[in-house]
């Protein structure tokens, strides 16, 4: 049985995706990316010394796991709110990958999408002023 009919089982595809979300949980869970230099590093703060959106992100959800909000939103406050979105989506495309249903789609109009990167671009903007 070659690889890419192993992955072509839909049940195997759901286990890859669930396994590898369930690794890189563990992973921040056990290992604090502000105590361990080999996670990935932001490109823009290196050269600008400037935060993007994503910055603090690892650092907030490791605190996150261990229970302690505040410490997570003072690394990233977009995180509280991209952490739900994002594991509906996963969960919603897992569940196509077993039973062929979607879950229902969140709404996405061009006024979300306009008003969703006016807020990332507002708070990319205020966290670097204030």
């Amino acid at each position: 049985m070659g690889f890419k009919k192993i992955f072509k089982n839909r049940r195997i595809q759901a286990a890859a995706v669930l396994f590898t979300a369930a690794v890189s949980v563990l992973t921040i869970y056990l290992l604090n990316p502000a105590e361990y230099t080999y996670y990935p590093t932001c490109y823009l703060y290196l050269i600008t010394g400037k935060l993007c959106p994503g910055c603090g992100g690892m650092r907030g959800m490791h605190q996150l796991l261990h229970g302690n909000l505040l410490e997570a939103l003072k690394y990233n406050l977009l995180l509280v709110a991209v952490i739900p979105i994002g594991g509906y989506y996963l969960l919603s495309e897992v569940s196509v990958l077993l039973i062929n249903k979607p879950f229902p789609h969140l709404p996405h109009s061009k006024p979300v999408f306009y008003f969703v990167i006016s807020l990332v671009t507002l708070y990319w903007i205020l966290r670097n002023v204030l």
